[in-house]
């Protein structure tokens, strides 16, 4: 009987369609990928679980996404009838609310009668108007009483003169302290000599890598590997690895 091969368990990738082993697989939208296959289709930028974008089964990175447009629809003669009648009806039901709740009902006033209103007597004279209050004041009379004389003041006692105040013995002058040595500068870390501009937020996914916000300034820039280079954010001071894709010359 010939040999045969044992069958392998192992699910293959979704972009190369090779043997994805344990050691290096990226389970991601049901799928299993290579560490170095789960990367963005646009740019080729390597993504970690919490960088990545996915549209339909495509990866992205967060610059390449594609964005949803909102688009204009035409106005069609169906949708004008179907507003026509909206508005017929509206003024259907303006006309039935009219005549069940407004019309018929009569809020009487002071110039005629409501329906069950009994109506005055005839030739009534006109009632008497009240008459005006008098403008002028009745006068007051009040009983004049002399004033009392004021109460002197009482001098108030004169301040005591405090007492003089013992002189303290003069301190003794403090030792002066020897001035700290300056630490030595450390040399700069590596690099073109150029700066670059963050065009975009980013966070870091790793401990080596390096968090940045937009419009940040990146030194001592030098590349690494595909997709990656290393610097020093001026911003914060921390230096770590950070998309190449995500930075561009000053």
């Amino acid at each position: 009987m010939p040999w045969k091969p044992p069958v392998s368990n192992d699910p293959k990738c979704a972009v190369c369609n090779k043997t994805v082993y344990a050691t290096e697989k990226i389970e991601c939208l049901g799928k299993a990928y290579h560490k170095g296959c789960f990367k963005c289709t646009q740019c080729g930028l390597r993504l970690s679980m919490q960088t990545y974008k996915a549209l339909g089964g495509i990866l992205y990175c967060s610059p390449h996404y594609p964005q949803g447009k909102a688009t204009a629809v035409a106005e069609t003669q169906e949708s004008k009838r179907l507003r026509q009648q909206s508005v017929r009806q509206s003024n259907v039901k303006y006309r039935e609310t009219y005549e069940k709740e407004i019309k018929g009902h009569y809020t009487p006033t002071a110039e005629g009668l409501g329906p069950g209103d009994e109506a005055p007597p005839p030739n009534l004279p006109p009632a008497a108007a009240p008459a005006p209050p008098d403008p002028t004041p009745a006068p007051i009379h009040e009983e004049y009483t002399e004033p009392e004389p004021a109460a002197e003041p009482e001098p108030e006692p004169e301040p005591a003169e405090p007492e003089p105040e013992p002189e303290a013995a003069p301190e003794p002058e403090p030792e002066a302290e020897p001035e700290p040595e300056a630490a030595p500068e450390e040399p700069a870390a590596e690099g073109d000599g150029a700066k670059y501009i963050a065009q975009y937020d980013y966070t870091a996914a790793d401990d080596d890598e390096v968090s940045f916000a937009d419009g940040d300034v990146i030194i001592n820039v030098k590349a690494v590997d595909e997709g990656w280079v290393t610097g020093t954010v001026e911003r914060t001071g921390e230096s770590g690895m950070l998309p190449s894709n995500y930075i561009e010359p000053a």
